[in-house]
C-alpha cells in the first residue's frame, strides 16, 4: 500500500512540473495572445531595377576575364642550390673537434614562388614570361596551373636590368584549351583605366584583384632596373612578381614587378613593367641570347637634387629644372665622341621628354646599342641638338672600371650661404665647392678632395657652375691648371688629361 502511495505521488509531481513548466512558456512568450512586432527591414529598392542591372553587367564582365585570363597564369615554384662548407653550420664545439672535415661541402637548397603567364605555345611547348628576380637564379623550376596540374620547366633567357625572364615547359597533348594571352600596347595605357592583377600572393594561389592604373612613366624600383612603370591601386603582393596586369579586353599591358610598402604588404602602390618594354626583348630571351642595352657612358644627376632653382641659375639653366645634368663624361665614350660635355642638361632624347636622371637612364638603355640618338641639351643657357651615337653596356664590373675614367669626375656646386658656412669661406671668395669626387679618377689622383673650393681654370676665374663648366670645355689641349682654396691655403695643380 505503501509502495501504491508512492508510485501516485512522484507520478503527480512529474505531471504537475510538466504542467508548471507549460503554464511558464505561455506566460513567458504571451502564445496567442500577442501578435509578433513587425520586422524593420533597411530601405527596399535602393537602386532602380535599371542600375542593378547595370552593376550585374559588371560583375558578369569581370567574372567572364578572370574566367578568360586564369588558366594561362601559372604558379612558379623555384628551388635555388647553393654549396658551402659543411662546417659553416656547425657549432665552435664541433669545428673544434671536427678539423679534418674543412673541405667537405653540402647542398643548401631554398625555395620561393612566384606567377608567370604563357605568352606564346608551339606544340606541346609553352612559353611563359616573368621576372629574371622570380626565376633568374633558380636551379630548379615548376609550373602549376590553375586547374592543378604541375610540369617541370626550364630557363631559357633572363635580364636582370629589364628584370624579365623567359621559362619553357612541355604540358603534353592533353591540355588543348592552355592558350597564350594577347598582349596589348602599353602605351595607350591611360590613367584611371580600370585592370586586374593575377598571381599567388603569399601562395594564395591565383588570386585576382582589381584596380586601376594610378599612374604612368613612374620611375625608381629595385636598384639596377632600367624600366619605366605603370603605377596600380590593385593590390600586389609577395608572389604577384611575374604576373600579368590585364585591360578590361584581356590583353596583358603590364608585368607586376614591385610594390612601395611600409610593412611588407599591400599598401596600394603597385608598379608593373609595361609590356611594349619587353616587347623587343622576348625572341632574344626565348632564344637565350645576351640583351644589349643602350649607354652614353655619363654620369649624371638632377636639378632638384642639387638645390633646384638656385642651382639652375648658377648653371645657366634658367627656370628650366627638369632633365638630367650631365656631371662627367667617360673618356672616349660615346657620349664624349658624339659631342656630349660636362655640365649639359638633357632634356629629350628622340623627342621623349627627360624629367629625371632615372628616366634618362630607361629610355638609353631601350635604345639598340649602336643606333643613333638625337639628342637636345641646354649648354650656356641655349638649346642644342647632338646627333649622338648609342653605346654598348658592359656588365657592372666594367661600367665601375669605366667610371675612374670619368671626366672631370666631381661634383661641383655654388658657394651658397650655407656651403661658406660649412667651409668657413671669407664672402670675397668666390668659385665653386667640390662636394664629392669619385675614387680613383684623374683630379683625385692629383689631389683634389671633398672641401676644396676650386676658383680658377687655366687662369680664368670661377664664381658660378656655368662658368666652372666653360671654362673645362673650352680647353681642348689636354693641360690643364686648377687653382683652389683648401682651408686656409691658396694652392693650384697641373694635370695632362691624354
Amino acid at each position: 500500500m505503501e509502495k501504491k502511495n508512492f508510485f501516485i505521488s512522484v507520478v503527480a509531481g512529474v505531471l504537475g512540473a510538466t504542467l508548471t513548466i507549460a503554464l511558464t512558456l505561455a506566460v513567458v512568450l504571451n502564445l496567442g495572445s500577442v501578435s509578433r512586432p513587425e520586422r524593420v527591414y533597411a530601405q527596399e529598392n535602393i537602386l532602380s531595377t535599371a542600375q542593378i542591372n547595370v552593376l550585374e553587367q559588371f560583375n558578369l564582365a569581370f567574372n567572364q576575364l578572370a574566367e578568360a585570363i586564369l588558366p594561362s597564369v601559372v604558379r612558379i615554384d623555384i628551388v635555388s642550390i647553393r654549396t658551402a662548407p659543411a662546417n659553416s653550420g656547425r657549432t665552435p664545439w664541433e669545428f673544434f673537434f671536427n678539423q679534418g672535415e674543412n673541405n667537405e661541402e653540402r647542398e643548401f637548397r631554398s625555395g620561393s614562388l612566384g606567377t608567370g603567364f604563357i605568352i606564346e605555345r608551339e606544340g606541346n611547348l609553352v612559353y611563359i614570361l616573368s621576372n629574371h628576380h622570380v626565376v633568374g637564379n633558380a636551379t630548379e623550376i615548376s609550373i602549376t596551373f590553375n586547374d592543378g596540374q604541375r610540369f617541370d620547366a626550364e630557363l631559357l633567357g633572363a635580364d636582370a636590368r629589364l628584370d624579365l625572364a623567359i621559362i619553357r615547359a612541355d604540358i603534353g597533348p592533353d591540355n588543348p584549351n592552355i592558350r597564350p594571352l594577347k598582349l596589348g600596347n602599353s602605351d595607350d595605357v591611360n590613367v584611371g583605366d580600370w585592370v586586374l592583377a593575377i598571381g599567388s600572393p603569399f601562395g594564395f594561389d591565383f588570386s585576382v584583384t582589381r584596380g586601376i592604373v594610378s599612374a604612368v612613366g613612374r620611375t625608381g624600383g629595385p636598384s639596377g632596373n632600367i624600366n619605366d612603370f605603370i603605377q596600380t591601386d590593385a593590390p600586389i603582393n609577395q608572389g604577384n612578381s611575374g604576373g600579368p596586369l590585364v585591360n578590361i579586353r584581356g590583353e596583358v599591358i603590364g608585368i607586376n614587378n614591385w610594390i612601395a610598402t611600409q610593412n611588407g604588404g599591400s599598401i596600394g602602390l603597385g608598379f608593373s613593367i609595361p609590356i611594349n618594354n619587353a616587347q623587343a626583348a622576348i625572341p632574344m630571351l626565348k632564344l637565350g641570347q645576351t640583351i644589349q642595352h643602350g649607354w652614353l657612358g655619363i654620369t649624371i644627376n638632377e636639378v632638384a637634387a642639387l638645390g633646384g632653382s638656385s642651382y639652375a641659375q648658377s648653371a645657366g639653366f634658367g627656370n628650366q629644372q627638369q632633365g638630367a645634368i650631365v656631371l662627367s663624361v667617360v673618356s672616349g665614350g660615346p657620349a664624349e665622341l658624339s659631342g656630349i660635355r660636362p655640365g649639359d642638361l638633357i632634356i629629350s632624347v628622340n623627342n621623349q621628354r627627360i624629367e629625371s636622371s632615372r628616366r634618362l637612364t630607361s629610355i638609353v638603355g631601350s635604345l639598340p646599342a649602336n643606333s643613333n640618338a638625337t639628342i637636345v641639351v641646354i649648354r650656356d643657357g641655349r638649346e642644342q641638338t647632338i646627333n649622338a651615337r648609342i653605346g654598348v653596356r658592359g656588365d657592372d664590373e666594367a661600367t665601375n672600371n669605366q667610371v675612374q675614367q670619368a671626366w672631370p669626375g666631381l661634383l661641383p656646386m655654388p658657394l651658397t650661404n650655407e656651403i661658406r658656412r660649412d667651409l668657413r669661406l671669407a664672402d670675397n671668395v668666390q668659385g665653386v665647392a667640390i662636394i664629392s669626387v669619385e675614387p680613383r679618377t684623374i683630379l683625385a689622383i692629383a689631389g683634389l678632395r671633398q672641401g676644396d673650393v676650386i676658383t680658377a681654370i687655366d687662369g680664368t676665374a670661377i664664381s658660378s657652375i656655368q662658368e666652372f663648366y666653360r671654362a673645362l670645355n673650352a680647353n681642348t689641349s689636354g693641360s690643364f691648371r686648377f687653382d683652389y682654396i683648401r682651408g686656409n691655403q691658396r694652392l693650384n695643380i697641373g694635370i695632362e688629361r691624354n
